[in-house]
């Protein structure tokens, strides 16, 4: 039995098997949380230590994915993950404070990861704001949050890809009866490693140990350093047009511009 009131949850697919002992092992190695680890994944058995593996049909969409891994899990509360978040650093003290503040505010998710930030502070609580209801995009997403499991099952459509969810779901989200919750300054810290299919150069000698062992170099590859240089680009104007502009107009800027997501 776990000894927070939440579970870790790796939403995964046998594509990105490869990269999910990586995952797992960051968790480990950054963390002291003593909750339980479910990895999911569809037929492929990967056999990790501690870790409960959760299978589902294969040839699903994201959505269909979760919503077949969730029915296995008994904890009513998850942190949801994805594969390719290694993370560097949990402020674990804040997790569980923010984790026990869910009931209290009615809250059906808490973002760990201050991307987007929200709309208004809430008093009291200099780390925690609300996300008011409305269009906007960001408001649910797949950064690491703390997600009410029931919530999440009710956004949830069958056939939908990860960014079909993320964008369709902040919008099924105002109708729903929970608030949705974030945090101003990360509480989860991580760096997306693969973009496009390949492993980021930037990251290749701090994960070294892990790519060698698992073949991923080879098996992976790595971006280009052109596309590397395109992706920071990328991340930078989102930082500094986030602030000032919607998700609506970034999205036909980058279009305009070349720069992918």
């Amino acid at each position: 039995m776990s000894s927070n009131d939440y579970a870790i949850y790796f939403a995964g697919m046998d594509l990105n098997a490869d990269l999910l002992r990586g995952a797992v092992e960051c968790i480990r190695l950054n963390t002291n949380l003593g909750c339980q680890i479910y990895v999911g994944v569809e037929q492929k058995q990967l056999n990790i230590r501690g870790v409960t593996e959760l299978d589902c049909a294969p040839g699903r969409q994201w959505t269909g994915r979760v919503k077949e891994h969730l029915r296995k899990i008994s904890e009513e509360k998850i942190i949801l993950l994805l594969e390719d978040y290694f993370i560097c650093g949990i402020d674990e003290k804040e997790v569980n404070e923010l984790s026990s503040l869910m009931n209290c505010y009615n809250a059906g998710v808490v973002k760990l990861h201050a991307v987007p930030r929200p709309d208004y502070g809430i008093a009291g609580q200099p780390n925690l704001g609300i996300f008011l209801p409305g269009k906007k995009i960001g408001r649910v997403n797949t950064q690491p949050a703390i997600w009410r499991k029931t919530y999440l099952q009710k956004l949830l459509y069958e056939d939908e890809n990860l960014w079909e969810f993320e964008v369709n779901s902040a919008v099924r989200s105002n109708s729903l009866s929970y608030n949705v919750l974030g945090v101003y300054k990360h509480a989860i810290t991580y760096d997306e490693v693969v973009k496009r299919g390949r492993f980021r150069n930037r990251y290749r000698w701090k994960y070294a140990e892990f790519l060698e062992s698992e073949n991923l170099a080879i098996d992976r590859g790595f971006l280009s350093v052109s596309e590397e240089v395109l992706i920071e680009i990328s991340h930078f104007f989102t930082k500094v047009t986030q602030v000032i502009v919607s998700q609506h107009i970034r999205t036909k800027l980058r279009s305009i511009l070349g720069l992918r997501r």
